[in-house]
């Protein structure tokens, strides 16, 4: 009898510590001091296009440079590179320039869909997100870039973005609630939508911009849409 309770607990040990074993091996690629640019997470589908081949994307895939990221419909994945957090929302088709090469600006090329980003300290290295009509540049921490075919959208969650229509040298800064469009023929026009925000909830009369600029209902996948005036719901903490 003594024997059996000593071999159950020697199986029991052996089982924790293969489990342990085994979600060390899961935890430690998504650490955010890895050498790698990682996908931190990922909601519905995304695919992966590295020298002609396509595959699947998993959590703890490893993004190289000159990847070509592509989203199914309601999905999102979540790159994290020391400090630099890039989400991609559904239906998007990304290219990501230039990441893990330290010795050069942060870049991404967005053809298609809507992504949001975070930059924990951008005098580190410049990140910039260009679009087919427009270049935005980060000199904040957070904030995003949709495109479709009436052209692109650029948001900012926290801290300024410079601006430029695409191929051109002028920049225009946008902060805090603010948001610059670059149509496909060149038109500009600038956004405050700062009165319909209060931290991490927007207003439900911001549905009349979402109709205008269907890009823009991206905005509630961080942001948690109620009625300002009345509403006591708990604060949210985080995007």
């Amino acid at each position: 009898m003594h024997f059996s309770i000593q071999n159950a607990r020697s199986k029991r040990m052996v089982v924790s510590a293969l489990l342990l074993v085994s979600l060390a091996v899961i935890l430690l690629p998504l650490s955010a001091d890895d050498e790698r640019a990682l996908v931190r997470s990922l909601v519905g589908s995304a695919n992966v296009t590295r020298a002609g081949k396509t595959e699947a994307l998993r959590v703890g895939s490893v993004i190289k440079d000159s990847d070509r990221i592509q989203t199914g419909r309601q999905s999102q994945v979540v790159v994290l590179y020391k400090g630099v957090e890039i989400r991609l929302r559904g239906e998007t088709d990304a290219t990501l320039v230039a990441l893990t090469n330290t010795s050069q600006a942060a870049s991404l090329k967005l053809d298609k869909g809507f992504g949001w980003f975070r930059v924990d300290d951008p005098t580190k290295r410049g990140f910039k997100v260009q679009t087919p009509t427009s270049v935005a540049a980060v000199r904040g921490t957070k904030f995003a870039v949709g495109y479709d075919e009436n052209g692109s959208t650029s948001c900012v969650c926290q801290g300024k973005v410079a601006t430029n229509a695409a191929g051109a040298v002028n920049e225009t800064s946008v902060t805090v609630g603010g948001s610059h469009d670059y149509g496909k023929n060149g038109q500009f026009a600038a956004h405050d939508y700062s009165k319909y925000f209060k931290k991490l909830k927007v207003d439900r009369s911001f549905q009349q911009e979402i109709i205008r600029d269907a890009k823009l209902n991206n905005c509630k996948s961080c942001h948690q849409m109620v009625n300002i005036a009345t509403d006591t719901s708990p604060e949210p903490q985080n995007y």
